[in-house]
């Protein structure tokens, strides 16, 4: 069973929905359906307090066992502060068995209206789905009297967890944010998140923890700070903006078919993987592209400056825009037009391209550094190179497009047969 995590989907591969409002807790836990022999479990309950302030020392628990799901906390504080090192627990006791049977999704807990709430607070609260089958973690939401229309999302399991995309959305905590939702934080670790919504999700700052799974179904999205991926990262039929800079670490993916704009500077070690065709990515900074695949744009690259690493090649089918210096250490292969101010071809790096590249600078090409073209049969779509300033081929470095050309003409003798 599910409430605000996921269930494992158990023997049928079903689990149901999750349920309950995250911002405003008031929904019970479920107990679980009964399979043959298998035990009779209650879920957690429902605690709701309201005060004009609250000092928490001690337990509030809501939890489910085993294969029950987590219950709720409701806390409305009038305008005090919550204060103390206590535990809010709507979670899901695993015990020590690791039966198939024991699959709960944690619970929901939320806090709101206070004037301050004491951050052991909030790293005490637990919201663990069932640890044996890595049932969804629940929801913390924590909002002060000042932030009523928008506020914290913790999604947070104790139980160590292991990325696995094939499941991961399924066992999720689902979060329905609304229409045009604000979240202060949005913090997730060893979690996994799926959020949906409408109109514009805008998130002031995320943290997601090494090893967690996040996807964003079907809303324009705007991170309001840097954003650094420790997660795995679906956006899906969006757009992704990142007021600050953005970095996909080695072993995590920035999966997506949205538009992506950065403000800062955009690091890829990881993957980016674009699902869709239309997408492009717009970065005011410095792209430094070095991925652990070789990738492709679907659509268009617009940059400050861009450097390709050697250990790394990109693809842009369709338009390359660079305001300053476009560095190749590896294979960059432009199928479109492309405005790029200087150009720099490094030692080991290859441009390969495909359309009319015009530097509005100067353009350079390293010992050991080559510009070329596919092998084509026409020049119908005639490719150029085309520089303001000024042409240096180092001794070395090539223009190279030996064995380029599948072009040919049949004379009329060769028709006849006649050669």
């Amino acid at each position: 069973p599910s409430h605000g995590g996921r269930g494992y989907e158990g023997y049928s591969s079903y689990s149901n929905e999750v349920y309950g409002n995250f911002r405003s807790v008031a929904t019970l836990g479920q107990r679980n359906l009964v399979r043959g022999t298998g035990p009779s479990r209650n879920g957690g309950g429902l605690v709701r307090i309201r005060a004009g302030s609250m000092r928490l020392d001690g337990l509030i628990s809501a939890r489910g066992f085993q294969s029950s799901s987590g219950g709720g906390i409701g806390i409305t504080i009038v305008d005090g502060a919550v204060t103390g090192v206590g535990v809010l627990d709507a979670g899901v006791d695993s015990g020590s068995n690791g039966s198939t049977y024991f699959r709960g999704g944690g619970g929901r807990i939320s806090v709101t209206g206070y004037s301050a709430i004491a951050p052991t607070i909030v790293a005490n609260a637990r919201m663990d789905g069932s640890r044996w089958y890595q049932s969804g973690a629940g929801t913390f939401f924590y909002t002060s009297a000042a932030s009523t229309d928008f506020g914290n999302l913790v999604v947070r399991t104790t139980s160590v967890y292991s990325a696995n995309t094939a499941t991961d959305e399924l066992r999720s905590a689902y979060v329905n944010v609304g229409a045009n939702a604000r979240l202060s934080r949005l913090q997730v670790t060893n979690g996994r998140v799926v959020l949906i919504g409408s109109g514009l999700l805008q998130i002031d700052e995320l943290i997601v923890a090494s090893g967690s799974f996040l996807k964003i179904n079907s809303l324009p999205t705007t991170i309001s700070s840097d954003m650094i991926l420790g997660v795995n990262f679906y956006l899906a039929s969006s757009t992704l903006t990142v007021n600050g800079s953005l970095t996909v670490p080695a072993n995590t993916t920035l999966s997506t078919d949205a538009a992506v704009t950065v403000s800062g500077n955009f690091s890829l070690a990881g993957n980016m993987i674009h699902t869709g065709n239309t997408s492009g990515l717009t970065v005011d900074g410095h792209v430094s592209w070095q991925p652990a695949n070789n990738e492709a744009l679907p659509d268009t690259l617009n940059a400050g400056s861009l450097l390709v690493h050697t250990s790394g090649s990109l693809t842009v089918p369709d338009t390359v825009r660079i305001v300053g210096l476009l560095q190749v250490a590896s294979t960059l292969t432009v199928n479109g037009g492309s405005t790029v101010h200087d150009l720099a071809v490094l030692t080991g790096g290859t441009l390969v391209l495909n359309g009319v590249m015009q530097i509005n600078g100067d353009a350079t090409v390293l010992r050991g550094g080559t510009i070329t073209h596919t092998i084509t049969n026409s020049v119908a779509a005639s490719v150029q190179l085309r520089v303001v300033g000024i042409m240096t081929i180092a001794s070395g470095g090539a223009i190279n497009v030996d064995q380029r050309s599948a072009y040919f003409r049949r004379s009329p003798s060769y028709l006849d047969g006649a050669w």
